[in-house]
């Protein structure tokens, strides 16, 4: 399912997609999208407003990327106000779910109702071919609110690094990823992996990730 507001005048709104089954797709599964791109940075442009993706099963998902993107299952950039919930992720091989909030870095234009919600989803094993991500991931800026998710045993092992270094973290995944995200909530969630030990080809990175981020919270977390 791929929708774009390729257009500078294009808009789309009322997305739904619910109660569907992906399986064995060998990019991603679900990719929604405004019209921004890095070298048009002025307004106007596209428009991305209300998108819903409830109740899905996502399974095994995106084991042939292309050779320029890294095949997420859910993504979605830039929408303005946003729902995902009750989404079941397995095997997946990038990121389970993937949302870019607000707007696009640099972009001149104001997105002042921006909210989003993701509650209620469970992805397990993800990251299965790429590193520096998280099974449920956030961009950008918010309010975005996560809770009553579970994210278990991301990935992102790394092969030469492990072949390198054997006694060392051998995996660079995260159950949840706040990549440049600020105004972010995330409370109530479960993070789980399959080792307790530091090092080793299962050893966990960590439940929560920041990187350039700020004005989040974090509480009743496990």
């Amino acid at each position: 399912v791929r929708l774009k507001a390729v257009g500078a005048q294009d808009a789309i709104d009322r997305v739904v997609v619910q109660d569907n089954v992906f399986a064995d797709n060998d990019y991603g599964a679900v990719d929604l999208e405004d019209g921004t791109v890095y070298s048009a940075l002025e307004p106007p442009m596209g428009r991305l407003y209300d998108v819903r993706v409830l109740r899905n099963k996502f399974d095994h998902i995106g084991i042939r990327r292309d050779l320029f993107g890294q095949g997420e299952t859910l993504k979605i950039e830039y929408a303005e106000t946003v729902e995902v919930a009750g989404n079941i992720f397995d095997r997946v091989c990038a990121q389970g779910i993937d949302v870019h909030g607000a707007k696009q870095d640099r972009a001149a234009t104001d997105r002042p109702f921006t909210r989003i919600l993701i509650h209620h989803n469970k992805v397990v094993d993800s990251l299965l071919n790429v590193d520096d991500f998280g099974g449920i991931e956030t961009w950008q800026g918010g309010p975005a609110y996560v809770y009553d998710n579970i994210s278990g045993n991301p990935g992102g092992y790394r092969n030469w690094e492990h072949v390198l270094t054997p006694d060392s973290e051998a995996r660079f995944g995260h159950a949840f990823y706040l990549d440049g995200a600020f105004k972010n909530y995330h409370f109530n969630n479960l993070a789980w992996g399959k080792s307790k030990g530091p090092t080793g080809k299962l050893a966990n990175t960590s439940a929560f990730q920041e990187i350039i981020s700020y004005q989040n919270t974090f509480f009743n977390n496990t």
